[in-house]
């Protein structure tokens, strides 16, 4: 599992207030490193208990859809997997190294910030003239910074991460 069979786990964090586009990011992240042949996992915060798991259309469920080969998701009061009660973020990510070679980790502010992430993606939403307001992604990997207009979609930011990956992958080195 992992990189060509190592147990290897680049994690990637999106973040962005609700209704910015991180779980549509996600899934055209998860479905090109999906095409490349990267599994990938899907692991989702739900902040409230009143949330379906794996339904059809649920992100849970989508995220499947668009090739993870799994897929998490936690509110406050159960964890899907058939995982009864609360389980904290770092044995979520247990689960999925063992399944993926990349992590997409969505929400999980708070428990976010003991973890180190590969790669973090910030949505934000800004005003671009009149009463129109665009996406944006602010990506941090290492010491890098880059930005993306996120416009019908994020094909631009997917094939960055694509890229991204591959060349760890190719390199034989840990991300």
């Amino acid at each position: 599992m992992g990189f060509q069979g190592s147990l290897i786990l680049f994690l990637i964090m999106i973040s962005g207030p609700s209704g910015s586009g991180k779980t549509s990011v996600a899934e055209q992240i998860i479905e090109a490193l999906s095409r490349s042949g990267i599994r990938t996992s899907f692991i989702k915060d739900i902040p409230h208990d009143d949330a379906e798991f794996d339904s059809r259309g649920k992100d849970t469920y989508r995220a499947v859809t668009r090739g993870a080969v799994m897929s998490i998701g936690r509110s406050p009061s159960r964890s899907f997997i058939n995982i009864g009660g609360f389980v904290d973020l770092k044995e979520l990510l247990k689960f999925s190294e063992n399944n993926s070679g990349v992590c997409i980790v969505e929400g999980f502010i708070q428990e976010a910030s003991a973890i180190k992430f590969d790669a973090h993606i910030d949505l934000q939403t800004r005003q671009s003239g009149g009463e129109s307001s665009a996406v944006y992604a602010r990506v941090e990997v290492g010491s890098q910074i880059h930005e993306f207009r996120i416009i019908n979609g994020s094909a631009d930011l997917a094939n960055f991460i694509v890229s991204f990956i591959e060349a760890i992958r190719d390199s034989g080195k840990s991300p």
